[in-house]
């Protein structure tokens, strides 16, 4: 499988753009997605890792949830930052 359609794989993470990673507590992904994480801060790339405790992989389709309403709200945040919109 190439490394593109599984990022983790990778060997070599350098050189690549900066990256927001979010993890929800109960997500079968979640462990393979913090040591993704984990080999960009080793790499030295800009990496923001985010972990929302007492979630699970669809939480986020409670639109209503006071953690859903925070992991939009920091998703935005995050964007903007790398936008340069205030």
């Amino acid at each position: 499988m190439p490394i593109y359609a599984a990022p983790a794989r990778a060997t070599d993470l350098k050189g690549l753009p900066p990256a927001y990673i979010s993890v929800k507590e109960f997500d079968p992904l979640r462990d393979e997605a913090i040591a993704y994480a984990q080999g960009l801060f080793a790499a030295h790339v800009p990496t923001e890792l985010h972990l929302f405790p007492g979630t699970l992989h669809d939480s986020g389709l409670i639109r209503t949830a006071r953690i859903t309403r925070r992991e939009v709200a920091e998703a935005h945040a995050v964007l903007a930052r790398a936008l340069g919109v205030d």
